[in-house]
């Protein structure tokens, strides 16, 4: 039987037995190919397939008790893995223990790779790898591939079924229970479909002895409890059933029934059900009944059961163009490298030697960034497929016995910035192409090569500024980022100048009721009897929950919201010091804004700014008096609302992820604008190179992602997920989950058109939505024929109750086997339209994607204090804060290490807490008054960005004044232009990210502040750069906040830098 590659069977056998391996180091010589005689199946040798490893054979002594080709083996001491290529890529990271293990998986290219990888001190071995081809439509999955549970045909028999029975070769295991009975049938039982079990399984099956009873199969998997499972059932009536007899019965998973419609099995013809997505199990206890209806007069029968687990692959292959490339340069060089062996990039613990490779994300795959061959006896000409490396940064050929000419193409790999053919016996001339500046060219030892048409010089040369050669490109370069920042601006009234006081003000500590709030932090901790005072003692209660109450108060004449945690609370302290610590370090005018907390004994509570409409969900339902808000308030609220966890996502550092994205959550201010609220559950992201990390679920049903539910995965696509789930209860005004409903989850109704007065032909284009898994236009009166394109396999489609719809009999009308899964929206097209344009507005914005490291809490809740300078662990309170001079003194050691100057004085290195700082020291015949120097503490001690310079702490003492910021290693991007002090130059791609970086610096400033803020210094020495060349927007002496009124315009002195300044 000829099938297509589509999908695999892999089974990988090992016998693991000790001293079973005889001889390890002769070749166990064989015929190859020969056929097993048992099955009549045909193995090979593997040599063609591998390159490393020892053959060997299993002892004599327990030979006997295999089929020949499991007494042979190959194993591996040597290299951490090795791989087998199969033309058919994915590497298959499972451990396999001495068993059989067998996985069917859809492979992504036409090869497959199967690597055995060491993973302690014992030695890999297989003895068979067997391949067999799939029919395409069958065992298909949302995602991953599928490893072997368990496979049983019903009977009492205690033979195993494998080939010619089986023509895919799976091995099917009797299985019987005491509380069971087995029918048989001598007839022929049709087992055609896109699975095709055996005909012997089928002619056997199992129903309860006890009639009125359930048949049950359960099973436990504690071990694994949070693995998925898909099953595929098999069924087929094999007794000749007179007319008062009826078989029907319900599947019922983990109590729960599986479909809303009974299953009726043909008469000796196969049924399959399967599962369209994965299943769970609680702590690993699992459950699947077959339950008899009120009508059956007979008890359920099954024949045949396939159970599997989800085998994820978290990391996407290499580039393929690139896989074939470093492959086609191994074979011209005919290199031979132990660990060169499977993918080349991935997983990074094993990336081949002589490589660095990008990782961007877990979705994009890795490029090949660097190449060093050096001294690895390269001959003949430099290979061509280098070239195929379209991301290159960097080669090293150097110290080979490479001959002819200096290709071409080398000067043609636009992102090279290192090349090194030095030490070989290249000849000719250099191409013209080469001799760029910005390329690092080292040639020396090839007495044969030369320069053409450029003077004699050595070619270690210093990375210089590219010569912008096209007026035309940057002005489109301009022209772009302008627009991005037009397109994306709001209303931006002119300036309002503050006047500086006569004299110099004294600077303390703000209280809580002082009328000028200080140049300190405005965001501070309160005592409990405060927070009594601020609320009249808790006289006006505005909203209630699990953590408590939340009541009404006032602050310096504005009014507060005071959330009070009781002690009955559901929300303890760590999810207390979790928002504290994130919003005393965050400001984004889309989240709610913290004025201070109190943790007192055991008091605790938590002071917002009020927020006059409440939460969205009260005005999409009306509730509470409120009044229900327009579309175009409700797009304007969803886009508000994206903004705010955009800044979460990118503009925090590190990012954090909010983990219960609700409606509730959305507050409305006086304007209706859109604040995210309640942290307590945030989480901060790792910025290393985890690939992911796992929380305990946390959040609110209805809304938590499944895949984060399912796994413990945290990422910031679950938020994603959740806002989704916002945006379809903001377009239905239906309640999120609703037990009175046939659909309960809003993604089921809205999933479910049946049972409505639906009129006209079905459109054509629900069948080209390719992922459309499920239509349920049940009970309508819909009428003209069924389109071709809905009546595709693996649709459940439902068309019942439509008399003038012409069905054809191929079609599959049978209602819905629902599972427990997210169901796929098939309705209103506005709907989709809204959600993708949403959804892909964030994601489009979004930056790689590490999971979520959780920090424990203490064994018991720590007692919080004010953070000193070199207090080893920082509190609660605020990380930035005011240091004394003598602490600048013996922060940067007696300003040993002077780093820049200017006209404000000079920036000298330091260090706070073993981190590294810069302290810019205003000198007393500074340009930059205190007015300049308040200006930028108070607008820096309340903003925080990713692409904002964050300021650490200032120094305010009699004439001492000094400002502390994080440490920015690279210097500003004006010196990576002209190559100054010996700082590179950076390339085309880099320049491109630094204007998008700073772009988005400048908008945080003019639409995600409160009130919005105006840089009016913007230049190339205030856009500095750190280790990963990220950008960040430096000195903020001039800048001013706008006033959020109606004015047209207000004026100020003009301040800037000439050259810079906007000349209107």
């Amino acid at each position: 039987m000829v099938r297509s590659l589509g999908i695999l069977l892999l089974i990988i056998r090992t016998l693991a037995i000790i001293h079973i391996v005889q001889a390890q180091s002769q070749q166990a010589n064989e015929p190859s190919p020969y056929k097993e005689e048992a099955t009549g199946l045909q193995f090979s040798s593997d040599a063609t397939f591998i390159q490393s490893g020892k053959t060997g054979r299993i002892h004599p002594t327990v030979a006997s008790r295999f089929l020949k080709p499991y007494t042979t083996l190959r194993y591996f001491p040597d290299g951490t893995r090795n791989c087998y290529d199969l033309r058919v890529e994915k590497d298959l990271h499972k451990l396999v223990n001495g068993t059989r293990e067998e996985i069917i998986h859809i492979p992504t290219s036409n090869k497959l790779q199967v690597c055995l990888v060491k993973t302690g001190p014992t030695t890999p071995l297989i003895s068979t790898l067997e391949v067999r081809p799939m029919g395409n439509d069958s065992y298909s999955t949302q995602s991953g591939s599928l490893n072997l549970f368990f496979r049983f045909y019903f009977s009492e028999s205690k033979t195993t079924l494998r080939y010619p029975d089986d023509v895919y070769d799976r091995q099917w295991t009797a299985y019987f229970w005491k509380e069971w009975t087995q029918i048989t049938t001598t007839s022929n039982v049709g087992n055609t479909n896109d699975y095709e079990p055996p005909k012997a399984a089928l002619a056997t099956a199992a129903i309860p002895t006890n009639a009125s009873e359930p048949l049950t199969l359960e099973w436990s998997n504690t071990d694994k409890p949070d693995d998925q499972y898909y099953l595929y059932r098999h069924f087929a009536e094999i007794q000749d059933l007179r007319s008062n007899e009826t078989r029907e019965f319900n599947m019922v998973w983990n109590g729960e029934l599986m479909s809303s419609d009974p299953l009726v099995p043909d008469e000796f013809k196969i049924t399959t059900i399967l599962s369209l997505t994965p299943r769970t199990c609680a702590e690993g206890e699992c459950s699947f009944q077959l339950k008899r209806t009120n009508r059956s007069t007979l008890p359920p029968l099954l024949n045949a059961f396939e159970v599997y687990t989800v085998i994820q692959f978290p990391q996407s292959d290499t580039n393929e163009n690139e896989v074939v490339a470093i492959r086609n340069i191994e074979a011209t060089y005919g290199l031979s490298r132990i660990n060169w062996q499977g993918d080349p990039c991935v997983p990074s613990q094993l990336m081949w030697d002589a490589l660095n490779c990008s990782h961007v994300d877990i979705s994009t795959p890795p490029r090949i960034t660097s190449l060093n061959l050096s001294s690895s006896g390269l001959t003949g000409n430099i290979a061509a497929a280098i070239q195929n490396l379209t991301l290159l940064e960097k080669l090293d050929l150097s110290n080979n016995n490479l001959t002819g000419e200096v290709p071409e193409f080398l000067g043609n790999m636009k992102l090279l910035l290192v090349i090194n053919l030095s030490g070989n016996d290249l000849n000719g001339s250099i191409p013209q192409s080469l001799q760029r500046k910005g390329l690092v060219l080292s040639l020396e030892g090839n007495p044969r090569l030369f320069p053409s048409g450029s003077p004699e010089k050595t070619y270690k040369k210093t990375l210089l500024v590219p010569i912008v050669a096209s007026v035309g490109s940057v002005a489109i370069l301009i022209a772009a980022l302008v627009l991005y920042l037009v397109l994306r601006k709001k209303k931006q009234p002119t300036v309002e100048v503050v006047r500086p006081p006569p004299s110099r003000p004294t600077v303390n500590v703000t209280n809580a009721n002082s009328p000028e709030p200080s140049i300190e932090m405005k965001k501070r901790r309160f005592t409990y009897s405060e927070v009594i005072k601020m609320t009249n003692n808790f006289e006006r209660v505005v909203g209630e929950g699990g953590f408590g109450v939340v009541c009404h108060g006032t602050v310096n004449g504005g009014q507060v919201a005071v959330k009070l945690l009781s002690q009955s609370s559901t929300q303890g302290y760590k999810e207390f010091k979790a928002e504290v610590d994130l919003l005393l370090r965050v400001h984004h005018t889309n989240l709610v804004s913290l004025v201070g907390y109190c943790d007192e004994g055991d008091h605790l509570a938590l002071i917002y700014e009020f927020v006059p409409n409440g939460d969205l969900r009260q005005h999409l339902t009306g509730k509470g008096g409120r009044s229900v808000v327009n579309w175009g308030i409700r797009l304007r609220i969803a886009v508000e609302a994206a903004l705010g966890l955009e800044y979460l996502h990118i503009g925090c550092t590190p990012p954090m992820v909010h983990r219960d994205v609700k409606t509730t959550n959305i507050l409305l201010d006086e304007h209706y604008k859109a604040k995210l609220a309640d942290f307590g559950l945030s989480r901060s992201f790792p910025v290393g190179g985890e690939s992911h990390v796992s929380t305990v679920v946390a959040g609110t049903p209805g809304y938590l992602d499944p895949e984060y539910y399912h796994t413990g995965r945290l990422g910031e696509k679950s938020d994603v997920y959740s806002f989704g789930i916002v945006l379809l209860e903001m377009i239905t005004n239906q309640s999120v989950i609703d037990r009175n409903r046939r659909n309960s989850h809003i993604t089921q109704w809205v999933g479910d058109l049946s049972n409505n007065n639906l009129t006209g032909e079905v459109p054509e284009f629900l069948g080209n939505l390719k992922f459309l898994l499920l239509i349920n236009l049940s009970g309508n009166d819909l009428n003209g024929s069924v389109p071709t394109s809905l009546q595709r396999k693996g649709l459940e489609l439902s068309l019942q109750g439509n008399p003038r719809l012409l069905v054809p009999s191929s079609s599959p009308t049978k209602p819905p086997k629902k599972s427990f899964v997210v169901p796929v929206v098939a309705s209103v097209g506005s709907v989709a339209i809204l959600i993708a344009a949403l959804v892909l507005y964030l994601v489009l914005r979004k930056k790689r994607q590490p999971t979520i490291e959780v920090v424990c809490p203490p064994p018991s809740r720590p007692t919080v204090n004010v953070t000193h300078a070199n207090s080893p662990e920082p509190s609660i309170e605020m990380k930035k804060r005011r240091f004394t001079y003598s602490e600048v003194t013996k922060m940067t050691n007696n300003f040993e290490r002077v780093v820049g100057e200017g006209g404000f004085g000079v920036v000298c290195h330091g260090t706070v807490n073993g981190e590294q700082v810069a302290v810019k020291l205003l000198s007393q015949s500074s340009t930059q008054g205190y007015k300049e120097f308040k200006a930028e503490v108070d607008l820096l001690l309340r903003v925080h960005h990713t692409n904002l310079v964050s300021l650490v702490g200032y120094c305010d003492d009699g004439d001492h004044l000094a400002l502390i910021y994080e440490f920015v290693p690279n210097g500003d991007l004006r010196q990576h232009l002209s190559g100054k002090g010996g700082r590179s130059v950076v390339n085309w791609g880099i320049r491109l990210r630094i204007a998008v970086e700073a772009a988005l610096g400048l908008e945080y400033l003019h639409i995600g502040c409160t009130p919005p803020m105006v840089h009016r210094d913007v230049k190339t020495t205030n856009i500095l750069l750190d280790e990963h060349y990220k950008a960040k927007l430096a000195d903020f002496g001039l800048s001013r906040s706008f006033p959020v009124g109606g004015e047209s315009h207000v004026s100020t002195v003009v301040a800037g830098t000439p050259g810079y300044l906007d000349p209107e």
